[in-house]
């Protein structure tokens, strides 16, 4: 859970700090790096709660339209680094090309659909 807080903490401070020519929305990216973060812990070895590293992935797939290549759904695994390294590619890739893009209008109909997964 420290390793929750610490990155949440960082990813805020370098988010706040990182100067850009686009107007993002801030609480969007955080959400988006932090998602990320989750989901690379997991990958190193470190240990995450099942439903941390889910909502990570259902968060990710619901934005980019990427669904993650993991073996199980129940126990998220992938089979080797390389497939994770791929759909972390894709992820990144697609954040990159579309941040200073989104609207708030979209942003807030991606994080609505991303609610309804849970409502």
């Amino acid at each position: 859970m420290k390793v929750f807080v610490c990155t949440l903490f960082t990813l805020f401070f370098i988010c706040s700090c990182n100067e850009s020519n686009c107007d993002k929305n801030h609480f969007f990216d955080l959400k988006f790096r932090y998602s990320l973060e989750v989901i690379d812990i997991s990958e190193s070895g470190q240990d995450v709660f099942i439903d941390d590293k889910l909502n990570a992935m259902y968060f990710l797939k619901v934005v980019t339209g990427h669904e993650s290549q993991i073996e199980d759904i129940e126990y998220p695994l992938y089979k080797n680094q390389n497939i994770y390294l791929q759909d972390k590619k894709k992820w990144e890739e697609w954040y990159t090309n579309h941040r200073c893009s989104l609207s708030d209008h979209e942003i807030d109909s991606l994080l609505l659909a991303y609610k309804s997964l849970f409502d």
